[in-house]
């Protein structure tokens, strides 16, 4: 089994994979019609924010905007949230979103990646809704290509992914990589996953600098 060089500040990678329960800085996200997924990447005081993926709370094909956003977190705290960031780009590659919530005691997981992953490395996630690790079974998620020469985003193989995992977070066994964008080719298993370092570049040239930097 390949390992992808991913570095983070507060998991260590044994511990992750090994842990049954569903880290309380991954949350469920409910939308109007829409469901998904997030993860709290800062905080500051009171107030939490939250990573997920754009097209959880702006409508793809009008730009409107979810006019009910809720966080539904581990021990079923319902916390109503608004929407801090979206890029302005609506391309595949830039569907992402920052959520700001008022979430005292909040947990977060500081994104520091060093290496790119490398393909062929095993991939895994965790849906809040189940309290589970995935996928499970014979069948593992695995990282294929790069979409792109940048490396905005990736090519991830899982029959596991559902409609309301969007926004979720992707880990190997060394830490977060990216996060759940749509799924490219439902039929071949194959989901588009956003580069954790390419979402921390496009929120920091926004002036946006809540996302702890690498140290």
């Amino acid at each position: 089994m390949m390992k992808c060089a991913f570095i983070t500040l507060a998991l260590l990678c044994a511990a992750i994979y090994a842990q049954a329960d569903v880290p309380a800085y991954v949350v469920e996200l409910r939308c109007d019609n829409m469901s998904g997924a997030g993860i709290v990447v800062y905080k500051n005081a009171d107030t939490a924010y939250v990573l997920t993926a754009r097209h959880v709370v702006i409508d793809v094909a009008d730009g409107t905007v979810a006019r009910s956003i809720n966080l539904v977190t581990n021990d079923k705290q319902i916390l109503p949230a608004s929407i801090a960031y979206a890029p302005t780009d609506t391309s595949d590659d830039y569907d992402m979103a920052l959520l700001r919530t008022v979430w005292p005691n909040a947990p977060d997981m500081p994104l520091c990646a060093d290496t790119k992953p490398t393909p062929g490395c095993d991939l895994f996630f965790y849906r809040p809704q189940e309290k589970t690790v995935l996928p499970q079974g014979d069948e593992p998620a695995y990282f294929d290509v790069w979409n792109d020469l940048q490396h905005h985003s990736f090519t991830m193989y899982t029959a596991d992914l559902q409609p309301g995992d969007s926004g979720n977070a992707i880990y190997s066994r060394d830490g977060i990589v990216g996060i759940v964008s749509e799924g490219d080719d439902k039929r071949e298993f194959k989901t588009r996953i956003l580069f954790v370092e390419h979402i921390k570049n496009t929120v920091s040239a926004a002036g946006i600098k809540i996302l702890p930097a690498c140290k």
